[in-house]
């Protein structure tokens, strides 16, 4: 996911001259710590919560949010329900990506 500078423009304090190539880092929107405090940590009850742009933004908005915010909702109600009580039991191992970030494994204890 690339884009090619249209003018000469300064970004972030760095020159991106007309023609010149720049990686689009997706991953990166949901933790600019301008916008979240403690941008790296999960915190589902932030006070600007809505403020991620996981599913896009604007026009490029994914029509399939709705669908996806709502999968999460039953799995993760139906696994608190039977599972109350968990505990991560090691640290997760990430997907190595430039487009994403996303944990690949995260072994959890559950107890009934």
């Amino acid at each position: 996911m690339s884009r090619t500078a249209t003018q000469d423009v300064e970004i972030g304090g760095k020159m991106v001259a007309k023609g010149d190539r720049v990686a689009m880092l997706y991953g990166a929107g949901n933790r600019d710590p301008e916008v979240f405090v403690d941008p790296h940590d999960l915190n589902i009850r932030r006070d600007n919560s809505k403020a991620h742009i996981t599913f896009g933004y604007g026009i490029h908005h994914c029509l399939g949010f709705r669908l996806g915010t709502m999968q999460i909702e039953v799995l993760l109600e139906a696994l608190l329900r039977r599972f109350p009580n968990y505990e991560v039991s090691t640290e997760p191992e990430y997907i190595r990506s430039n487009f994403v970030s996303a944990i690949k494994r995260l072994p959890i204890e559950l107890r009934v």
